[in-house]
């Protein structure tokens, strides 16, 4: 089986709330793109799982393998991919009603969607930070 088909039955089975068989999958996916010195995919997948954990409320998780993509983005300077952690974030911070840090996440995910203009996500982001603004918490913070 392909790394491909590994990650898209992890994220799979995450989402029918079987977390542990899903993580496996994906780290079988992550093993093989290791193999393949694909950083990019692995970064991806962190992502990915991350996001479909956000979905099913396993935040505490979630953060953590946006945490690791992040730093994997980093090491590797892949701007898109440290643009959608910081956005990750975000979506975990308005999940939990923290509205400050997920503006401040989104807002640095947006400043990098900017920069290497990716227009669709630059547009992603003005509709968080929009959300945000309208779930009545004043947009000037002290």
């Amino acid at each position: 089986m392909a790394a491909d088909d590994y990650k898209g039955l992890g994220f799979g089975y995450v989402m029918r709330g079987e977390s542990k068989k899903g993580e496996e999958h994906c780290a079988k996916a992550i093993a093989l793109y290791e193999e393949l010195g694909d950083n990019e995919q692995i970064a991806q997948t962190y992502v990915g799982l991350g996001t479909t954990q956000v979905e099913c409320n396993d935040l505490e998780n979630a953060e953590e393998n946006f945490k690791k993509a992040l730093t994997l983005c980093e090491e590797i300077d892949y701007k898109e991919g440290i643009a959608n952690s910081h956005a990750s974030f975000g979506s975990i911070h308005e999940k939990c009603g923290d509205v400050e840090h997920a503006e401040d996440s989104f807002e640095k995910a947006l400043a990098i969607f900017e920069a290497i203009g990716d227009q669709e996500s630059v547009d992603e982001m003005h509709e968080s930070i929009k959300r945000l603004a309208d779930s009545g918490v004043p947009e000037n913070r002290e």
